[in-house]
């Protein structure tokens, strides 16, 4: 980097110099690569009283005429070590810096491969894709199996032999890739994938995982294929008074240092009645009651809400503010919501995962206050996955 300095002196006779600040300029192949202003004086030359009085007002009219647009700084002269006063004018590159700057921005590219790739391993999934980019030297150490053995969580060999197909890969990267997508694991019960932008780990529990009470009573629930279902089958309520759906996994087979939360994922049936009579009870707890969080929510979607709005609820009015008076509020009301595959899901709870000693999350929804008769509930599972 140059910088251009106006070497001068200033006689004891001068005057006007300092009226209004000079304008200052470096210009290189005709384009003006600095401009800023500068005034002919020290920064701390005292003024004499009656110069203030006579000048101070037209100073200011003077000043009011300098362009200074551009973001250009003001600049004073200073003494320099030969006694000359010196007025920076500008700065600049040199051609030799300018190349050797080009220089040092390629050599990155003269890095070994096991090098970069170290780098690249304590990025992201979303960086190392990105920097692939940059360069064909690049793109070849960003793909190594190195980098991507860093992205897939330290136990995928345990997973890996738990899944109901095997998949076929050439490369950690495309592993990494085949895992975002979820995978049937442990006899069809589950799925696992990875957040493609994070590694991050997320899980599926299907009703078959789940503890369902008298799920395995026909008069109850019934299990069947569902055409929109991942697994091979799901639950539906026929009819019941006593609604509890209860999931469990532990926190060490999900990823460390993770705000998590988890959903129940359900549909209702055309014929789906007395579930939004009054909300049910969600919860979700860590450990022996370590953490625990609870809350209110009522099975409903917004097609319905709106018509329930329109009718009144004129007969049943008295009867559900009664019930719903019974009813813990908790943490607050939650609302179902849909997702993009179609199912509408439940927020249970959230939870943070510090890595530490294992402990049991246990997730539950549940509805025994009312005693009184609802059903076509349809229940997918439950998923777990990092909180945005």
């Amino acid at each position: 980097m140059c910088g251009s300095y106006l070497l001068i002196k200033i006689t004891h006779q001068a005057y006007g110099l300092d009226l209004k600040p000079s304008e200052t300029f470096l210009e290189m192949e005709n384009q003006t690569i600095s401009a800023n202003i500068a005034y002919l004086s020290f920064k701390d030359k005292k003024k004499h009283h009656l110069e203030s009085l006579f000048y101070g007002n037209r100073k200011q009219m003077v000043k009011s005429r300098v362009n200074t647009e551009g973001g250009g700084d003001e600049r004073f002269a200073r003494e320099s070590d030969d006694g000359w006063m010196e007025v920076e004018l500008g700065e600049f590159i040199s051609g030799d810096e300018e190349d050797d700057h080009r220089e040092k921005k390629m050599n990155v590219d003269l890095l070994p491969e096991d090098c970069f790739a170290h780098i690249l391993s304590y990025t992201s999934p979303r960086d190392a894709c990105r920097l692939s980019l940059v360069s064909s030297t690049v793109r070849f150490a960003a793909d190594s199996d190195n980098v991507w053995e860093k992205f897939l969580p330290v136990d995928y060999m345990e997973i890996l032999p738990r899944l109901v197909l095997p998949l076929v890969y050439f490369s950690k990267k495309e592993l990494f890739m085949r895992l975002c997508s979820p995978v049937l694991i442990d006899q069809g019960k589950k799925t696992f994938s990875l957040e493609k932008s994070t590694s991050k780990k997320r899980y599926i529990l299907g009703a078959r995982e789940l503890s369902i009470t008298w799920a395995n009573n026909p008069l109850y629930w019934t299990w069947k294929p569902f055409l929109q279902s991942r697994f091979t089958e799901v639950a539906e309520l026929r009819t019941i008074s006593w609604l509890q759906i209860t999931g469990k996994i532990n926190t060490k087979t999900i990823s460390p240092k993770t705000q998590y939360a988890a959903y129940l994922i359900v549909k209702f049936a055309e014929r789906a009645f007395g579930l939004d009579s009054l909300p049910s009870e969600v919860s979700l707890e860590v450990g022996n009651g370590s953490f625990k969080s609870q809350g209110t929510v009522y099975l409903r979607w917004q097609e319905r809400k709106k018509q329930l709005e329109c009718l009144g609820h004129l007969y049943f009015l008295h009867r559900d503010e009664t019930l719903r008076s019974r009813v813990s509020e908790g943490d607050g009301e939650r609302f179902a919501r849909e997702r993009e595959d179609g199912w509408i899901e439940i927020e249970l709870g959230s939870f943070y995962n510090d890595g530490g000693e294992g402990k049991e999350v246990k997730m539950c929804l549940k509805e025994v206050k009312g005693q009184h008769l609802k059903g076509g509930l349809i229940v997918e599972g439950i998923e777990i996955r990092p909180k945005e």
